[in-house]
């Protein structure tokens, strides 16, 4: 079995890195090393297309003025009477059914007021009487009795879901650059046997996440990762076909967290 390729000489500067205490600062030459996986920048347009996408999706839904309804439903708010001036239907529908905004003239110390709610339904008529909630310190905080100030409802948070996976997608990548920076700065040099290497039905970008079995060569104990990037892939496949050790950088303290020294250089 023909082995991935490898920088001999990179990897024997890397040894000698990494048998520096700990914290190290990492050279220039080894951070170019540390290039994002590949198929990461299509991840990160997707992940930003998706993000801002889901955005618009929360401006429309979500209700943006919750914590001042929260405010208000939670002050003995007074209700003051007064008038339905406009019912209009809005572009939002929740289950299907349309969301209506309503317009609701009133009184505050003789000065006139309008206030702004939104129902989901009919709502009442132009013309007809309806209370307004004031709260009773902020007299600009109000709602006509029965509605919220917000379109949308806070069943309708579940949109927060689109921009955090977009975004996410998007940082992923850089996310763990950083962690295999952060490991090059303070892990430790370990070696470990390949005992097993099983594709499991997993695949990310496009590559099957596979499940190795690791035996230490310095201490007991065995672990198990799971690995999809291809060099290191190859690497751990080729350490298991010919018996030999892989190379790994372990965090001090998270033993699972290990970086394939040979994947990388």
């Amino acid at each position: 079995m023909i082995g991935p390729p490898i920088d001999h000489n990179a990897l024997r500067d890397v040894e000698r890195f990494l048998a520096m205490p700990a914290p190290r600062e990492v050279p220039p030459e080894l951070k170019k090393r540390l290039k994002l996986m590949k198929g990461s920048k299509a991840v990160c347009g997707f992940g930003l297309l998706f993000g801002t996408f889901g955005l618009v999706f929360c401006f429309l839904f979500l209700p943006l003025r919750q914590f001042h309804q929260w405010f208000l439903d939670g002050s003995s708010p007074v209700e003051m009477p007064g008038k339905v001036v406009s019912n209009e239907s809005t572009h939002l529908s929740i289950n299907g059914v349309s969301v209506r905004k309503v317009e609701v003239d009133f009184q505050i110390a003789g000065e006139d007021r309008r206030s702004t709610g939104y129902i989901t339904g009919k709502g009442p008529k132009p013309g007809s009487a309806l209370g307004v909630r004031v709260h009773p310190g902020r007299p600009d905080l109000h709602c006509p009795q029965g509605m919220r100030m917000s379109r949308g409802s806070l069943g309708a948070a579940f949109v927060l879901v689109f921009p955090l996976l977009g975004y996410g997608l998007a940082l992923a990548p850089w996310w763990g650059r950083a962690r295999r920076l952060g490991l090059l700065r303070n892990g430790r040099l370990v070696q470990a046997k390949v005992l097993s290497a099983e594709r499991t039905r997993t695949e990310i970008n496009g590559q099957n996440v596979f499940k190795f079995t690791l035996q230490w060569l310095r201490e007991p104990g065995t672990i198990q990762i799971r690995r999809h990037l291809e060099s290191e892939v190859e690497a751990l496949t080729y350490a298991k076909e010919v018996g030999e050790p892989v190379r790994l950088v372990q965090h001090p303290t998270r033993p699972k967290r290990l970086m394939v020294l040979e994947g990388w250089v």
